[in-house]
């Protein structure tokens, strides 16, 4: 691995587990649009690569943090943890299947990169959600 992909990757890992410890934003929030927009990922391999990572139980030390001062439930981490476990597993058999141009035959018109569009909008909905409460 060339030297600066490995800073790059570095920093960008560094910066997700400071505003996950912090904040919670993790994966999909800094991770995905990092490698997108800083390594030049596309969309699909961001997301396998997100999900990869969190497959590997780094978050772990962090949320042995919050669980040390009762800030954490272990029987919610479970139950939507095997959620997860549950749509990540059809989702992502269904966006892998997806082309990177989707042709809307009732409006007539083409898609470019449905699957980013979708990941933006679904961030500025909850952006908006989130600072509205």
């Amino acid at each position: 691995m060339e030297i600066d992909i490995l800073v790059k990757l570095v920093l960008l890992g560094v910066l997700t587990g400071l505003l996950s410890g912090a904040i919670g934003l993790g994966g999909g929030v800094i991770v995905i649009p990092g490698l997108v927009l800083i390594m030049g990922a596309t969309q699909k391999t961001a997301q396998g690569t997100s999900l990869m990572m969190l497959a590997i139980p780094f978050a772990a030390v962090g949320a042995y943090q919050y669980y040390k001062v009762g800030n954490a439930r272990i029987d919610w981490a479970l139950i939507l943890g095997f959620g997860v476990m549950f749509g990540s597993y059809f989702s992502s058999k269904w966006i892998n299947k997806l082309p990177d141009l989707v042709h809307i035959p009732g409006l007539n018109i083409d898609v470019d990169q449905p699957v980013k569009k979708l990941f933006a909008v679904v961030l500025v909905i909850l952006g908006i959600y989130l600072f509205r409460k």
